[in-house]
């Protein structure tokens, strides 16, 4: 999990997996032990995700992870030669 921003305390999340092991709840459980180190090893106040607005299996996990979604970026995302939206989710540390 790289962290973006140790003064804000806050970090972007990713990951990638290999089309053998889709559809089969690992990209979900991997989020939340993420999230979870995120907040109770690392302290931190926020940690976000971006994925692409036409993926909806990913924005799924997210959403499952816990995450809300936040926004849409507009065309922010040269890949393969076009434009592509992203989506952001994020969630916050209940910790005061």
């Amino acid at each position: 999990m790289p962290i973006i921003n140790l003064d804000q305390k806050e970090a972007c999340l990713g990951y990638t997996l290999n089309p053998d092991f889709w559809n089969q709840g690992y990209a979900t459980e991997i989020t939340k032990k993420l999230i979870e180190f995120g907040f109770s090893q690392l302290k931190l106040h926020r940690i976000f995700a971006t994925c692409d607005a036409k993926n909806v299996a990913s924005s799924k996990v997210l959403l499952k992870a816990g995450m809300q979604w936040e926004g849409t970026f507009r065309k922010n995302i040269l890949q393969k030669g076009k434009w592509r939206d992203t989506h952001q989710y994020a969630i916050l540390s209940t910790r005061k």
